[in-house]
């Protein structure tokens, strides 16, 4: 029997300072990393018994998912596949674009809603349950966890 574990990455870190100030707000995003906090819930993860026989693990390309999934990686000795389809949802490709007030109600009522550039809720759910799918296909019979986003 296969086993899916979708797992949301561990809290992330408010502070900024890390990040490059010339980086855009999609790469800013994207490098987040864990804080104290997150880095107290990822060892707590790691050290589940359920998750000790893990055959695979995936985590999303962002940094606050790799390190979530680092610890149970390091634990059991495996390695991380890394996959962008697992990601956040793109809001927007573009810096200039101003949010409506009420963005995130308009998101939430209706799911093929985006803004120029992103992506709606329902592309994205699109996008991840085709990977979810191929995945669970390779990996018949076997143990998966994937680091992802809410």
């Amino acid at each position: 029997m296969t086993e899916v574990y979708l797992i949301r990455h561990a809290k992330k870190s408010n502070n900024i300072i890390y990040q490059n100030a010339e980086d855009n707000f999609l790469i800013k995003d994207e490098k987040r990393i864990l804080s104290k906090e997150g880095q107290e819930q990822s060892k707590m993860l790691a050290s589940l018994s359920f998750l000790q026989d893990t055959d695979v693990i995936f985590s999303s390309h962002f940094v606050r998912a790799m390190l979530t999934a680092n610890y149970l990686a390091e634990k059991i000795k495996k390695p991380i596949l890394i996959n962008k389809n697992f990601g956040e949802r793109l809001r927007t490709n573009n810096e200039n674009i101003i949010f409506p007030k009420n963005y995130r109600m308009m998101q939430m009522k209706d799911e093929k809603y985006k803004v120029i550039g992103g992506e709606s809720r329902q592309e994205v759910f699109k996008r991840f349950y085709n990977e979810l799918m191929k995945i669970i296909k390779e990996y018949e019979n076997k143990k998966i966890v994937i680091i992802s986003h809410k």
